[in-house]
């Protein structure tokens, strides 16, 4: 028997390869005999730099660069044995994980980090640029990242505008002529796993702002600077982003690097077929899946049901683990889980490194033995 175990990382607590080794080790209580391929997935967000440097055989730098709130942080990105592809996770230089929970300053947090991460990387010879944009601290709509690669951002003076949604009430100018050639060539491909428009109800600030710091009275004005933004790339650029969905993420980011050409792909089916996923679950007689909690979310460009697509389309039983699952989600079954199984009750805290892998480990057993008693298990 062959088992495919393609979790993604659990949020707060496990990698990828984390999740994987512990379902591998539940999952051989039960079938003690099986074959079990492990391949951990991504969707752009938390992970995809380890997910995305195994195909490519990417080496990983750490690099020093001004992370969200102004401070030096280190970096890690890849770059793929040719030197031709670099991979990079925004959340490196410009995320949450570089944040102290009471002290979020989300009107000068800056991607100008990401930013210097992708001069580096042009720097170095690498023509196409991956990046993962899940876990930003910011909401600047990429305006530093613009000025790291030299883009001049002004205000009513002429001035460069401050880092942050602050700087971006005051923009009144976008001039890119200074642009290096490099980075108007390379190709630049943005992984994302959600679709919200940059401004609006469903925008940036106002779905994502809270959890960065921004207080629910300001939501509205935070929305007016990416507005300003949007506003002012279409009047000196021509560029127009907003409603287009997909420009939200990273805080804006999108948005801003479209003015470099930069194109979004929705991170569970790149990633996907980046790792041949496909021909995984065909060789496989059951596949696991899993995340740090699957709810309604995961019904949106997420991976775990990228995984669970793929395998109804190839007739291949499918599991899913989460940390914590929503009530009332009957419904994953209509989207290719057979089963569905918790490592933890909603009312329980979230637990350590050790715990989660250990709760893990006991869910992958609980849920193969579920597979194993359901009647539908079908040795290729």
């Amino acid at each position: 028997m062959r088992i495919l175990i393609s979790p993604q990382g659990f949020k707060g607590t496990l990698t990828g390869q984390s999740a994987a080794n512990a379902i591998a080790e539940g999952a051989r209580r039960v079938f003690p005999d099986s074959y079990l391929d492990l391949v951990p997935i991504a969707d752009g967000g938390h992970g995809s730099l380890e997910v995305l440097a195994h195909p490519l055989g990417a080496s990983i730098r750490k690099s020093k660069v001004i992370g969200p709130y102004g401070k030096l942080v280190f970096a890690n990105w890849g770059v793929s044995q040719d030197k031709k592809t670099a991979v990079l996770e925004m959340a490196e230089a410009s995320g949450l994980v570089h944040a102290k929970k009471k002290h979020l300053d989300p009107w000068t947090a800056t991607t100008f980090g990401t930013g210097q991460l992708i001069r580096k990387a042009l720097d170095l010879g690498c023509n196409k640029i991956l990046i993962g944009l899940g876990g930003s601290a910011t909401m600047d709509a990429g305006a530093g990242a613009l000025q790291a690669l030299k883009a001049m951002l002004t205000g009513k003076e002429g001035n460069q505008i401050s880092y942050g949604p602050r700087g971006l009430l005051d923009l009144e100018h976008i001039d890119i002529s200074q642009l290096p050639e490099s980075v108007l060539q390379a190709k630049i491909l943005l992984i994302t796993d959600v679709n919200n428009p940059l401004c609006g109800k469903n925008g940036s600030s106002a779905i994502y702002g809270p959890q960065k710091g921004a207080l629910e009275k300001d939501i509205p004005l935070f929305d007016k600077a990416l507005n300003n933004f949007a506003q002012v790339l279409d009047k000196d650029l021509g560029i127009q982003v907003n409603g287009i969905p997909g420009m939200g993420a990273a805080g804006g980011l999108a948005a801003g690097m479209s003015v470099i050409g930069a194109k979004i792909t929705w991170g569970a089916k790149m990633i996907c077929d980046l790792l041949k996923i496909d021909d995984h679950i065909r060789k496989a007689d059951l596949v696991i899946t899993g995340e740090g909690r699957i709810d309604k979310q995961t019904l949106f460009n997420k991976a775990p049901l990228e995984i669970a697509a793929r395998s109804v389309a190839l007739k291949t039983p499918c599991l899913g683990i989460g940390g914590s699952i929503e009530n009332g989600i009957e419904e994953f079954n209509q989207y290719g889980f057979l089963e569905l199984e918790p490592t933890i009750k909603n009312t329980d805290p979230v637990p350590n490194f050790e715990d989660s892998y250990q709760k893990l480990v006991d869910a992958s057993e609980r849920i193969c033995y579920k597979a194993l008693n359901g009647g539908y298990l079908i040795i290729k």
